[in-house]
């Protein structure tokens, strides 16, 4: 099952959180605290892995991730994007294009 699991934890538990995330199953950064992750467990079981990474002031959201769905971001996450199914809007991010494209801000 692809899950999305994002969360907010202090450095002294994150590389901790991260670790255990990725002992999950096949998994693939999304941003430094959000990965999509081919797990055979649902989302409940995760949550009671994951949970005791977390203090009270920080946050953890495990999500099923389905289709349809859009995206902007690293071209070496397509693969993991693909257990989604099928995307509204996939584009991979490209600097070149990115910056070539976005209009220019009042820089002084």
């Amino acid at each position: 099952m692809a899950l999305l699991i994002t969360f907010d934890v202090a450095p002294p538990r994150l590389s901790r959180m991260v670790d255990a995330v990725k002992e999950l199953g096949s998994w693939g950064e999304l941003t430094p605290s959000s990965y999509l992750v081919d797990s055979e467990l649902a989302p409940g079981e995760v949550m009671e892995r994951l949970h005791t990474h977390v203090a009270p002031s920080e946050s953890l959201w495990v999500v099923t991730a389905t289709s349809p769905w859009a995206s902007y971001g690293e071209a070496i996450v397509e693969d993991h994007a693909e257990l989604l199914g099928s995307a509204d809007n996939w584009t991979v991010f490209d600097w070149d294009d990115a910056l070539s494209s976005r209009p220019r801000d009042n820089v002084r």
